[in-house]
């Protein structure tokens, strides 16, 4: 198998423990996602999975990848999340809602 080019400019990535997405955060500081999309955790409106790079978000300083949702932490400081909530994991004050857009974490 031969090596390819996905994208340039990389500042950081992240594949979860299950491998089934990849994470590309850019020196632009816009967060790109592709692979499972089951719980809408690429944040891009659907929960169909991706062959190629869709983009998350703009302004992101750093984000965490789960096993089907995503933090991700913002140039102002606030966080937001995208995936499965089958526990709360969106931190949005609901649970079993699954979200496939970003949604501002609640900090209390």
């Amino acid at each position: 198998r031969n090596l390819i080019q996905i994208t340039t400019n990389v500042k950081s990535i992240q594949v979860p423990a299950h491998g089934l997405n990849s994470y590309v955060l850019k020196n632009d500081n816009t967060l790109w996602g592709t692979g499972w999309n089951g719980y809408g955790q690429l944040a891009n409106g659907n929960n169909v999975d991706q062959n190629v790079l869709v983009k998350i978000s703009d302004n992101v300083l750093d984000f965490s990848a789960g096993y089907a949702h995503i933090l991700v932490l913002k140039s102002d400081k606030t966080i937001w999340a995208s995936g499965a909530d089958d526990i709360g994991q969106i931190g949005n004050g609901t649970m079993g809602t699954h979200q496939n857009t970003l949604v501002k974490v609640l900090i209390p």
